[in-house]
């Protein structure tokens, strides 16, 4: 609402200099008053603004730091450790992951409550702090440190469930059919993801061709009657 404002003031400003009027008359006063009041609400607002999206921006920065940390070492750590099973750096690697697991479903309510324009899975999904770097880019990166913090949740769970069920009851069926069941469950997890990230790329590319078609008519009939306009 201020920049429609601001050009009133402007033509207002304009028809007192068409018609010549002294500058003493109440009519400039309150021109600069307003105009001056006006810029400085778009500065406070501009401020605003720009202070929240660089918190922002930072923010995500730090989730996305953690993320590569959790799934560029914690999963290479676990994936080296099966040569030694007998050792304690498995257990305390899933440990890890496991609670690691508490904190990603934080950060992801978070980032899906938090903000008011997110009100679906998908959508937080499509957040990525990558975006500077390239849109398409950043949210295909996003997207694989999700796919990789995600796989490395289900080995680390499964692997704990592994193991709890190995020392309290030996190399069972069960055993095996909790490893079995947590790795299905990440495929699941990981194909869910994926359709949904895929589905929403899909919906948000066809949405802005609709408006785009919609929208040229538009463009077309306003630059013809500034055409026509200019020609008078």
């Amino acid at each position: 609402m201020l920049y429609p404002s601001l050009s009133a003031l402007e033509n207002l400003e304009l028809f007192a200099k068409i018609y010549d009027l002294p500058k003493d008359t109440p009519i400039w006063s309150s021109i600069q008053v307003s105009k001056r009041r006006i810029l400085q609400g778009m500065m406070i607002v501009f401020w605003k603004e720009h202070t929240e999206s660089k918190h922002q921006f930072w923010r995500r920065i730090a989730v996305l730091f953690v993320f590569i940390i959790l799934s560029g070492v914690v999963l290479p750590a676990l994936l080296l450790s099966e040569a030694s099973p007998d050792s304690i750096a498995p257990q305390i690697l899933d440990i890890v992951v496991f609670t690691s697991a508490y904190f990603y479903a934080g950060i992801f309510s978070e980032s899906l409550f938090s903000d008011e324009r997110n009100h679906s899975t998908s959508q937080v999904l499509l957040a990525s702090p990558l975006e500077p770097c390239g849109i398409l880019l950043g949210k295909w990166l996003w997207f694989i440190a999700q796919i990789t913090l995600l796989l490395a949740l289900g080995i680390g769970c499964s692997h704990l469930t592994y193991w709890f069920f190995r020392t309290s009851f030996g190399v069972s069926v069960v055993g095996v059919a909790i490893t079995l069941l947590g790795s299905s469950i990440t495929i699941l997890a990981c194909s869910y993801l994926v359709a949904t990230y895929c589905a929403t790329s899909l919906i948000i590319w066809g949405s802005s061709v609709i408006e785009i078609g919609r929208g040229m008519p538009r463009v077309i009939a306003l630059r013809r009657s500034a055409i026509n306009g200019a020609i008078v």
